[in-house]
């Protein structure tokens, strides 16, 4: 699968799972929504920082200012995501305020989401090989895949391509 693919098809389910999570109804419900919807954004932010970003310095102008855009959103995506799992852990009564903060949280990940969508997306279908994206789609696939069965306990340090561009 193409990384352009992937990456959107990730965003699809990251919203189609956040709405869920905004209409689920009573504690346990949100609770279990919410872990879903956290396990697919922790991924998907893991992929880009370790396999994506890595790959993209010198591959087109500004290359470098999307990298340190996107790191930057994705370690605040990423803060926010574990404030809004201690924060829904708590007793109902505790949790003053959480409505703006899932608020907050939902509109940096549309932000983070267009800004990939309208200028990220379109500078790699540029400026990568289509061979190179399938090769680095089939590895977000196949990391995500370790990830979730719990067989990858290690990924790569942040900065650090995994794979050789052609």
């Amino acid at each position: 699968m193409d990384v352009l693919q992937f990456i959107k098809t990730s965003h699809d389910q990251i919203r189609e799972d956040l709405g869920l999570f905004l209409k689920s109804d009573g504690i346990k419900a949100r609770r279990s929504s919410f872990e879903s919807l956290s396990g697919v954004i922790a991924t998907l932010m893991v992929l880009e920082r370790d396999y994506l970003y890595p790959e993209l310095p010198g591959l087109f102008p500004e290359a470098e200012l999307v990298v340190a855009t996107g790191l930057a959103n994705g370690s605040l995506i990423s803060k926010k995501l574990k404030f809004l799992e201690k924060s829904l852990a708590k007793a109902v009564k505790e949790q003053v305020g959480i409505e703006k903060k899932i608020e907050e949280f939902s509109d940096l990940l549309e932000t983070h989401f267009s800004q990939q969508e309208q200028s990220l997306m379109h500078r790699l279908r540029q400026n990568m090989r289509t061979e190179d994206r399938e090769e680095l789609g089939q590895v977000f696939e196949d990391v995500r895949d370790d990830m979730k069965a719990g067989t990858l306990s290690l990924v790569a340090k942040p900065g650090t391509s995994l794979r050789k561009r052609a």
